[in-house]
């Protein structure tokens, strides 16, 4: 079966676009920020932490750098931690890098809402959410 330029198949929705866009973001980031909660110790020890971190630094930074330098590594640990889960989920089913896809996944979607949960991290957008 062919598909036309402008047709995609039954199986692809449609992407999302503007607001809605956004907001799914938003909503897969929400997601994978509660199932790493739920699932890894080690990354709800270092959120509990990083309650008490984020704050200390906005109190210790005297200058913006400062600021930025003592909070810098707070972000660093949530990130590596997020991927490191990750790695482990795909070890811990014995499979190498390219072998695993969507259907490995007990949520199709997780994997999306945990990178959209990563991506807004990098970008200073997530911090609030921690």
């Amino acid at each position: 079966m062919t598909f036309g330029a402008s047709e995609t198949p039954p199986s692809v929705p449609a992407k999302k676009k503007g607001l809605a866009r956004i907001w799914a973001a938003t909503v897969y980031s929400a997601d994978g920020l509660r199932a790493c909660f739920r699932s890894e110790e080690a990354f709800r020890i270092e959120s509990i932490l990083s309650v008490f971190l984020i704050p200390l630094a906005f109190i210790l930074g005297e200058t913006a750098l400062e600021t930025t330098m003592l909070l810098f590594p707070i972000v660093l640990v949530l990130l590596v931690e997020l991927l490191n889960s990750a790695v482990e989920a795909v070890v811990e089913r014995g499979q190498g890098p390219g072998g695993f896809g969507r259907d490995d996944f007990p949520l199709t979607h997780l994997a999306d809402r945990i990178a959209g949960w990563v991506h807004q991290l990098e970008h200073g957008r997530g911090c609030v959410l921690v």
